[in-house]
């Protein structure tokens, strides 16, 4: 996360990591069972930002799998606006498989 340009450091995602590697998993194995096949996947990055520091620290607390650290959650509620988030979106277009 960062406010105003200065980096505030990272959110704990290790548990939304684990989602994203059994949701890997499974369309590893749909593809493999012949059900779909992958046409194209592309990442970007997908900016979020907020007026205020309480506001982001509220939004972000609230993410699935995610843990904002004590020491980062200060920084974020004391921040300068802008407070922004930078996450990177994969895109995955499967089509089934005839």
């Amino acid at each position: 996360m960062s406010a105003d340009g200065i980096e505030l450091g990272a959110l704990d995602m290790d548990q939304w990591l684990e989602t994203i590697n059994e949701v890997d998993a499974l369309t590893t194995e749909t593809i493999a069972a012949g059900l779909y096949w992958l046409q194209h996947e592309q990442a970007f990055i997908v900016t979020d930002s907020f007026d205020d520091g309480p506001e982001s620290l509220e939004t972000v607390s609230g993410w699935r799998g995610t843990h904002v650290p004590a020491a980062l959650a200060a920084r974020i509620r004391n921040a300068r606006p802008p407070v922004t988030v930078a996450q990177e979106v994969r895109l995955r277009l499967l089509r089934r498989a005839r």
